[in-house]
């Protein structure tokens, strides 16, 4: 049987893709059903016990996951609202604007990305110190008390959210200004053209054409609330005042390592995925919905 062109075409497209698929399947697809698996049973190592949805249930009838993903939901959605915010009124002014050296910025609001968290984060816990951080002692000097940044659950929290944006705004601010320099300025031109103020320029022709760049930035900003807060909570925190910063990751490592009940562990990261699966699927939806209305 003589074999076609297209059909050695597509044999070939299928082996060069063939090391990523199996890469995939190793570390991706064989983990997650074996964690699916694991999450039906009780026990730990060798003397498991097979207890079906057992995991599930004692999960949602627990006050403490439900405690964990308030906090996780809260830190995620101000965190990634006032970084993204920040980050588009930044990369706005710089590229509307044409700023002077607005690389050097860029870079330099940008460099706090490249940190690794948990070295940064420990620099921000000296900072935080009541009697020994920077940021009492410059309260300290202008006459006002120093503040227990760590010591209360509203502090605590604020602190929390003031290092993930931080951390993140900077990264914001590249995409943002990406998709900005993606607009033709021949929009904007015909719009002053026309009398629209800078302010309406922005909600009828900036808005609308980076609402791709809008969602990018909350999925990146959902999946960095979720994961980066367990180094932050972790380092500064452990989860407390009165478990007020447990974020779900804290509580997965926690139960896993410190419970040492890995397969509840398993059904709380399986939770936590559909969540950021089921969010980022609605994110984009969004977005299909939006640009079916403008196109």
């Amino acid at each position: 049987m003589k074999i076609s062109y297209s059909d050695r075409l597509s044999a070939t497209g299928y082996l060069f893709v063939l090391p990523a698929a199996l890469v995939m399947i190793l570390f991706t697809l064989y983990p997650f059903i074996l964690a699916l698996w694991n999450s039906l049973f009780t026990g730990f190592a060798q003397n498991l016990q097979y207890v079906g949805l057992q995991n599930y249930i004692r999960l949602f009838t627990s006050s403490r996951f439900w405690n964990s993903l308030f906090v996780t939901i809260l830190f995620t959605a101000v965190s990634s609202g006032i970084s993204g915010f920040l980050g588009f009124l930044a990369a706005n002014w710089l590229v509307s604007r044409g700023v002077r050296f607005g690389q050097f910025f860029t870079a330099i609001i940008f460099l706090p990305y490249v940190v690794t968290p948990a070295i940064a984060t420990l620099v921000w816990q000296y900072m935080f110190d009541r009697r020994f951080g920077i940021l009492n002692a410059a309260l300290n000097s202008v006459g006002l008390n120093g503040v227990a940044w760590l010591g209360s659950p509203v502090s605590a929290m604020l602190s929390l959210i003031l290092v993930q944006v931080w951390f993140t705004v900077g990264y914001n601010l590249v995409i943002f200004s990406s998709g900005l320099q993606a607009i033709p300025k021949d929009y904007y031109e015909s719009a002053s053209i026309d009398g629209a103020t800078e302010s309406q320029q922005v909600r009828l022709i900036t808005l609308p054409l980076i609402v791709p760049t809008v969602v990018l930035v909350l999925v990146l900003s959902l999946l960095s609330g979720f994961v980066n807060s367990f180094v932050i909570a972790q380092i500064l925190t452990g989860g407390g005042p009165f478990r007020a910063t447990e974020v779900l990751m804290l509580l997965i490592y926690k139960t896993a390592f410190e419970g040492f009940d890995i397969p509840r562990a398993n059904a709380l990261t399986l939770v936590m995925f559909l969540l950021l699966f089921s969010t980022s699927y609605m994110l984009q939806k969004w977005q299909d919905r939006v640009y079916h209305g403008l196109y």
